[in-house]
């Protein structure tokens, strides 16, 4: 494991000294925990505890930066940014402040903008389709949304302005704000033309729209986000074809 962790460290710093000047993400999904599949697979994204979450950036961007100075630093996405993600994203927070005495540098915040339920999974369960609890909560359920909520417009607009409202608590709206991922389910979950209406007519416009003059980015004229990355238009994984229009 010493070997494996010391090749990827001097992959990482190959990768990051051949491209000056990248934004990296450090992560993905940390808060969603491990889930079974079909055939008794199973899925995951980069489950963490937050505390943990809190030193493996630290030592990640230490290497990043070492190799290139320019290189940007983004967090790694929760989910969506709900009540339980930002408990999550404070236990980052406050042990990245405890063990190294300042801030977590983050260059650029990063967030994903699913409209998912929260309830913990358990074998047999008939509705704990989404997000799960993060790891480290014990919480049996956070928020617990229907399927029509994943294109709900007021929930959608809802945790980016929770989340932009997070970023200014901690002295951090003067960042730029990525939304790396955000979907729906497959179209026929919804009324003919609901799923592409709330994408390409309200989450688009609302992006590009979104302004708050106390939370907002002031170098982008107090929008509440700079960038936005819609999954998927391609993605027919078996397992995985949610999120697809």
């Amino acid at each position: 494991e010493k070997k494996l962790a010391e090749f990827k460290s001097r992959l990482t710093a190959q990768i990051a000294a051949a491209n000056p000047g990248m934004l990296w993400f450090l992560g993905n999904e940390i808060d969603r925990r491990d889930y079974p599949g079909l055939n008794g697979q199973t899925f995951g994204q980069d489950e963490m505890l937050p505390e943990l979450y809190a030193r493996a950036f630290h030592e990640l961007r230490a290497v990043i930066k070492a190799a290139d100075p320019t290189a940007r630093i983004a967090n790694a996405g929760v989910i969506q940014a709900t009540p339980l993600r930002l408990q999550y994203l404070d236990r980052v927070w406050d042990e990245y402040l405890r063990l190294y005495g300042t801030p977590i540098p983050v260059d650029e915040w990063n967030v994903h903008g699913f409209v998912y339920r929260e309830k913990r999974y358990y074998p047999g369960c008939p509705d704990c389709w989404g997000a799960d609890v993060p790891p480290g909560i014990d919480a049996p359920w956070g928020r617990l949304y229907e399927a029509d909520d994943t294109i709900s417009m007021t929930l959608f607009a809802e945790q980016i302005t929770a989340f932009r409202y997070w970023l200014w608590s901690k002295g951090q709206s003067d960042k730029p704000l990525i939304v790396s991922e955000y979907g729906i389910f497959p179209l026929d979950y919804y009324e003919p033309g609901a799923g592409a209406q709330y994408v390409f007519t309200g989450t688009f416009a609302y992006m590009r729209g979104a302004v708050d003059p106390v939370t907002g980015y002031p170098g982008d004229d107090h929008r509440l986000v700079q960038r936005w990355v819609f999954y998927s238009l391609d993605d027919d994984t078996e397992y995985g074809g949610a999120h697809m229009i």
